[in-house]
């Protein structure tokens, strides 16, 4: 009697009919407002029909254009389908129920990814998901989701996805010391932070599963609204008694994004079992940057450390 098997069929998708939106250029705009593609995504005998419809709230496309310059309706669908073929994260607000803050969340995060944008170490943007404001009764026909306005909720934003595993995950799982370029995270993910302070914002989530690593093992800081929530174990002591910690001065919340970060500095050292000396340096770097705040030290000093244990200008304690 021959036997079944299960026939697995790669994914794939089949571009059907592309449209935008025609009064772009009666508007003086040199890209469509929207646009959408209908797509067949076939897996294992099966198919769907899916609609794909971007508004171009953090255009993916118009970066690399010069002034003046008009691309065909043929370029612009060809250049839409590769960004619907590409793989992205849908972060969305997962309730039952629409509540205003969750915008305002949501707001924050977009400002910082705005702000960030093309900066090493920090998660990228890609665009948003929108509907309409339940609570408006008057609708705008052409909300302009740029401003985002009162007729627009944000329910999501569209981030770029990198393909390696979390820094909790390595963790749990002791497998750091697998990738050749560990000992350079501590440093990227102090700089990124770094940037963070100098535009006078904190993080106020720093923890290993808010890391993840790209393509090319750098690592990479996510969650970056900076308002949506804490860790109550990544909590510096000094604000662990705190109710509204996002009310704190910049000067107490950036003090707790260093705690934090000397935290993580310790974990990282955690799993690596051998004698390192650039392990012995993350270790004290960690007791330096977690000590009360009167004595703790600046990211600056710790960053400039690490560098210095990796360069070579620094090889003796």
């Amino acid at each position: 009697m021959p036997t079944s098997t299960f026939q697995f069929t790669t994914p794939n998708l089949e571009f059907k009919s592309y449209s935008e939106d025609e009064n772009f250029k009666a508007q003086g705009k040199p890209e469509p407002n929207s646009r959408s593609q209908t797509v067949v995504y076939h897996v294992n005998d099966e198919k769907w029909w899916i609609k794909v419809t971007l508004h171009e709230t953090f255009p993916p496309f118009n970066d690399q254009m010069e002034p003046g310059q008009h691309k065909s309706k043929r370029e612009r669908r060809e250049e839409f389908q590769k960004f619907i073929k590409k793989t992205y994260i849908l972060k969305i607000i997962n309730r039952p129920l629409y509540n205003p803050q969750d915008t305002t969340i949501i707001k924050q995060e977009l400002k910082n990814l705005q702000l960030f944008k093309i900066i090493p170490g920090i998660v990228q943007p890609a665009g948003i998901a929108t509907f309409p404001n339940p609570y408006t009764t008057n609708p705008s026909k052409n909300p302009d989701l740029l401003s985002l306005d009162s007729n627009i909720v944000i329910n999501g934003i569209l981030l770029e996805y990198y393909t390696g595993d979390t820094l909790q995950k390595i963790l749990d799982e002791r497998q750091i010391q697998e990738h050749c370029s560990w000992k350079k995270w501590p440093i990227q993910i102090g700089n990124a932070l770094n940037t963070f302070h100098n535009y006078k914002k904190t993080h106020m989530d720093i923890k290993p599963s808010n890391i993840v690593l790209d393509k090319d093992d750098y690592a990479i800081l996510i969650d970056i609204s900076g308002i949506g929530g804490m860790t109550y174990e990544w909590r510096a002591p000094e604000i662990r008694d705190e109710i509204d910690t996002f009310g704190l001065s910049f000067k107490d919340r950036r003090l707790n994004d260093i705690w934090a970060y000397g935290m993580l500095l310790e974990r990282i050292a955690e799993p690596v079992e051998e004698e390192d000396f650039f392990v012995e340096i993350l270790e004290v770097v960690a007791e330096y940057l977690t000590r009360d705040v009167r004595s703790r030290w600046t990211l600056s000093d710790a960053i400039s450390l690490l560098e210095g244990s990796l360069d070579g200008t620094v090889s003796y304690l």
